[in-house]
């Protein structure tokens, strides 16, 4: 559990927020958190 979520790429914060506003964002995090939660889907 995280209060806030920072995404890093080459050493710089590109995306921040809530896991709720991440995915609202639909950038980078919620692309990567899809991709991850696919093989969970995946394995049911």
């Amino acid at each position: 559990m995280a209060d806030r979520i920072f995404l890093l790429k080459d050493s710089q914060i590109t995306e921040s927020g809530t896991q709720h506003e991440l995915m609202e964002l639909n950038g980078e995090y919620a692309r990567l958190f899809n991709l991850q939660a696919e093989s969970y889907i995946a394995a049911e």
